[in-house]
């Protein structure tokens, strides 16, 4: 392999990394969003005339909200975790000598989580969707 494709692989795997850390950027703006634009409805239906029961409805867009904060606070520790091993990475990779393991302890203990917490954002999204979604549907007056 010459110097060349390494160079390449190395551009290859930091622009992934960057749309990766993109991507989780995007789901932190969703998961505001939702919740922002879920306050708004439910001020539009207190001010509404319909007779809508939101007592009943309530723990659902309670419930999407808990989701939202999730994958919000999931999405940002996963960022964090993310760029701060990038750099334990990149500081081994130009050969500097820790012999006490500093940067090794930082981020040690937070590596394992890290493997799941992509997951985890996603799931407490879709999660926080669904509520919202049935949230609507169960204080819509067409339903």
């Amino acid at each position: 392999m010459s110097l060349l494709d390494k160079k390449q692989i190395r551009e290859e795997q930091r622009d992934n990394i960057l749309q990766y850390i993109s991507y989780f950027n995007q789901l932190i703006i969703l998961s505001g969003s939702a919740i922002v634009l879920s306050i708004t409805y439910l001020g539009y239906l207190k001010q509404s005339e319909l007779e809508i029961n939101l007592t009943n409805n309530k723990w659902f867009l309670m419930a999407s909200w808990v989701y939202f904060a999730v994958s919000i606070a999931t999405s940002v520790f996963r960022n964090y975790t993310h760029v701060k091993y990038r750099q334990v990475e990149s500081v081994r990779y130009a050969g500097y000598n820790d012999p006490k393991n500093l940067l090794e302890k930082n981020i040690s203990k937070k590596i394992n989580f890290l493997m799941y917490s992509e997951t985890f954002a996603n799931i407490f999204f879709i999660a926080g969707l669904v509520f919202l979604i049935l949230f609507a549907i169960k204080t819509s007056k067409y339903f």
